[in-house]
């Protein structure tokens, strides 16, 4: 699986992402024309409330998510340099869209005076869906200004567990994170459903949600550290389906939830690294997925306002392009510009993260007969006599090229995971 892994423009990753981000459109449009009571959302009807079509798009977000976030964790020199790559990912776009969701969308809203905006303000710190008991109040879901954003808080909070679970050494070891997945198997349902752990802690979120995503997340993080030993074969893609569907069909949740972690992982890995779809270059015009997540909810609200008893499926209809197009401006105009700005990954392979492991340079050795410098791999050593030198000099310009350290002699294409960062999952959420 690793030379399908090796390079951006092999994968359908962004395509797949921008699709996940519509069904979630989908999804919302039920709710929003039925009411959250009487929806009548066909996933969710089909499993008993399981599953939603919303719910299955942002797990396989915080599968894809947990998969390149691994990447760029270890491809990061130090820590500060991975918090500096998430925020800059998901922070600006994220603060447009309440600028947005406040400033141009609230007013056509509601009416209600200057107590609205300072809500709104403390919402918005705290990573909570914008609402306010005067926005859309005729609409079938009234009160709910943005109601996308509450994925967020628990994106970001599996970024930091992920960090965690890299200074303690789980990423060095694939099998300790496999371990670290069935715990959260094993406690997910604790936490999700034990009357003593129901607790909602601001900024942190509700603790029913953290027993529920980090289970995806951790199956992207385990299917990246397998990435070599993880065969993508049609029969074993049909044998997930089908699994995942007879577990769901218990409607037994502490069986369906496992299941549709794992079989969602190896969903996510072979639709996204399958040489046979045609989407592997779809990257190359951005990635919209986050933008259209984060505007959909105030975009569709506003249909629902001027078109009463407007339908799901002609609000879907309506929305979904609309939504795109919020995306690709919300890319163009604002998140591209920021991830630009990220600093450039080191030319190290998968190495284990450390703090140190990019903090003494390479010795710099001059040979006489090419007047330039050449950085030599880590291991060569200070105290070396001039014909040594001139030996490792010949050796290294064999092995990195006369140009210089190769990127792709160290294992790191340039164009590798160029979405590694843009984990929305968010829907990012």
């Amino acid at each position: 699986m690793r030379g399908i892994v090796r390079t951006h423009k092999n994968n359908n990753l962004d395509f797949l992402r921008l699709l996940f981000a519509v069904v979630v459109v989908f999804s919302h449009s039920y709710p929003l024309t039925q009411g959250e009571k009487d929806q009548r959302e066909p996933l969710w009807l089909a499993t008993g409330g399981l599953f939603s079509f919303g719910t299955v798009a942002v797990a396989f977000f915080f599968i894809t998510s947990g998969f390149l976030i691994t990447a760029s964790l270890l491809k990061s020199p130090t820590r500060v340099d991975y918090v500096k790559r998430r925020c800059l990912r998901i922070l600006p776009g994220y603060g447009m869209a309440l600028i947005i969701s406040i400033l141009v969308i609230a007013p056509f809203a509601t009416a209600a005076g200057s107590s609205v905006w300072r809500q709104f303000l403390a919402q918005a710190i705290s990573f909570d869906p914008l609402s306010a008991k005067d926005v859309f109040p005729s609409n079938p879901l009234p009160g709910v200004l943005n109601g996308s954003l509450w994925t967020i808080r628990y994106e970001i909070g599996c970024y930091f567990v992920l960090m965690l679970l890299g200074a303690a050494g789980f990423l060095r070891r694939p099998g300790w994170a496999v371990a670290a997945l069935f715990f959260s198997f094993l406690i997910g349902p604790l936490i999700r459903w034990h009357p003593m752990l129901a607790v909602n802690v601001p900024l942190i979120g509700d603790s029913k949600w953290w027993g529920l995503f980090p289970p995806y997340f951790l199956s992207g993080v385990a299917a990246y550290l397998l990435r070599d030993s993880i065969p993508l074969r049609l029969w074993l893609f049909i044998a997930a389906c089908i699994a995942c569907a007879a577990a769901v069909g218990t409607k037994n949740p502490c069986l369906a939830y496992p299941t549709a972690a794992v079989c969602g992982a190896y969903f996510v890995l072979y639709l996204g690294f399958n040489a046979h779809l045609p989407f592997h270059n779809f990257g190359r015009f951005g990635d919209f997925s986050y933008g259209t997540y984060l505007y959909a909810f105030p975009i569709q609200q506003l249909i629902v306002m001027w078109r009463p008893g407007i339908t799901p499926l002609i609000l879907f209809a309506i929305s979904a392009p609309l939504s795109v197009l919020a995306g690709m401006a919300s890319w163009y105009g604002v998140e591209r510009h920021f991830i630009r700005r990220k600093p450039a990954p080191p030319v190290a392979g998968d190495a284990g993260f450390t703090d140190a492991a990019f903090t003494h340079p390479a010795p710099a050795f001059s040979d006489d007969r090419n007047a330039r410098t050449e950085n030599l791999p880590h291991t060569t050593p200070h105290h070396v006599n001039g014909r040594l030198k001139r030996r490792i000099l010949e050796r290294s310009v064999a092995t990195w090229g006369p140009e210089g350290r190769s990127d792709a002699a160290c294992g790191f294409h340039p164009d590798e995971y160029r979405a590694d960062s843009r984990g929305l999952g968010g829907v990012r959420p």
